[in-house]
């Protein structure tokens, strides 16, 4: 019997040799495993390479180049009681498996996962994650190791997480119908709503690829907005349930105050103006004190945060534009959403 099917979809760059090496490396102790990858044609997999890793190993084909899709396809391709979701570019400990499932079979009802520590630990790369573990940025506590937590659906990686067969069939699988940003917080979502809890261990932390600061990462968080400010027109009720979410959509209120205020009162003496830019500067550095403790690059994370609001702002602003543009979707939008709601309305 196969306890823990992990599930891998590889749609663009294959890293994935290095992510079998460490699951290979996992002490498993009886645990029986498979490993599903749901390749991207255009991607080359090298079958010879992949076999001296000596784990039960499937390799799905497959056109289609969506990651609901893809990771729909290897789920039903798998056999195991419970199911885990990593990325084709990530790095797991050596009792992770056996960890995973221990804490699965003991509360079956749950989705667990943990931290994702970031593989380089030069200043961008701390920097970045540090800016988004931040509330007024983003709150995205996934790449902190603390002590076990109970965590909001928003801050459930799926390159790093795991659940039974039974929570993911009752949801109804991921919904193939909305983009890469939104179809891991939709499935998760609707989790919230059937009363399952998300746990985080950081017994189950992994190494992953993460987007360095300050370019590629502000070039990702400018398309990750403009996407989410797209789904927040069809979407607001996975936007609204998060308090996280909400604390971070007022804070970024903050820049287009300070810019109004002073085209209202043009003067920089202006008290309105002194007060907004007062306000967001006192903000950003109680918010970046532990960081600046570390050195001086890591001042820049005043910089960062400021920039991270800015290019956020501007991403989610289009993003609305493209929704209101879309608006003739909205039909469709609401079928889809009717049909996957149903199951806790």
């Amino acid at each position: 019997m196969i306890n823990l099917s992990i599930i891998i979809p590889i749609a663009k760059n294959n890293r994935i040799n290095q992510c079998l090496e460490s699951i290979a490396k996992n002490q498993l102790g009886g645990l029986q495993i498979e490993v599903i990858i749901v390749a991207f044609s255009r991607v080359a997999i090298n079958q010879e390479q992949l076999d001296h890793n000596a784990i039960n190993l499937k390799i799905i084909p497959t056109e289609i180049n969506h990651p609901s899709k893809m990771r729909n396809l290897g789920v039903a391709q798998a056999t195991g009681e419970f199911l885990v979701f990593f990325d084709d570019d990530v790095a797991v400990p050596i009792h992770w498996l056996s960890t995973c499932h221990q804490l699965l079979k003991q509360k079956p009802l749950e989705i667990v996962c943990g931290p994702n520590i970031d593989r380089d630990n030069d200043w961008g790369h701390v920097l970045a994650n540090d800016i988004q573990s931040l509330y007024i940025t983003e709150g995205l506590k996934t790449h902190e190791v603390k002590n076990r937590r109970e965590v909001n659906f928003h801050n459930i990686p799926l390159n790093n997480c795991g659940l039974s067969q039974k929570i993911f069939k009752r949801v109804g699988g991921f919904n193939e119908e909305v983009d890469y940003y939104l179809d891991d917080v939709e499935f998760f979502y609707i989790c919230h709503k059937l009363g399952y809890r998300f746990q985080q261990y950081p017994e189950l932390a992994i190494q992953h690829y993460c987007r360095r600061f300050p370019w590629e990462f502000l070039r990702y968080k400018f398309y990750a907005r403009k996407k989410i400010g797209r789904n927040a027109f069809f979407f607001p009720e996975l936007y609204r349930d998060s308090r996280v979410i909400v604390i971070i959509f007022f804070s970024y209120l903050i820049i287009p105050l300070i810019v109004a205020s002073f085209l209202l009162h043009p003067l920089p003496t202006s008290k309105i103006f002194l007060l907004f830019a007062t306000l967001y500067l006192l903000i950003v550095i109680l918010s970046s004190l532990k960081m600046l403790k570390r050195g001086w690059r890591y001042g820049l994370i005043i910089l960062g945060i400021f920039l991270t609001h800015l290019v956020s702002y501007i991403g989610f602003a289009s993003g609305l534009i493209l929704g209101l543009a879309s608006i003739n979707q909205n039909k469709k939008i609401k079928i889809i959403k009717a049909k996957r709601y149903a199951v806790f309305n």
